[in-house]
């Protein structure tokens, strides 16, 4: 079994037979004393004879071989770009997290 790690891409799955599209990507967690700083947890790629796992995280999937070959399944990569989201409303009670740009 073959086992790596990718930490600047996004994984998108694309069922072809029942149009479901399937998204797994790095998981990043700002620093609160820094904000705009992550760190990033990456993706798990493990390969055996006759399947390939995609895991971070909760967050797992598990793709054919045999269906990537008929073409059921595709997989393809985009870059991973971590992003800050801002909360809006406010938190009660407020943790000083800087989410809210406050």
């Amino acid at each position: 079994m073959n086992t790596y790690t990718i930490s600047d891409k996004r994984i998108i799955i694309n069922y072809n037979i029942t149009v479901e599209i399937r998204t797994i990507e790095p998981k990043a967690i700002e620093n609160c004393m820094v904000p705009e700083t992550f760190h990033i947890t990456p993706i798990t790629r493990m390969d055996d004879d006759n399947f390939i796992t995609y895991e971070v995280g909760d967050n797992k999937i598990t793709v054919s071989k045999e269906d990537i070959s008929k073409e059921i399944v595709t997989i393809k990569t985009e870059a991973f770009h971590p992003t800050v989201v801002r909360k809006t409303g406010g938190c009660k009670p407020c943790t000083n997290c800087g989410r809210c740009s406050w």
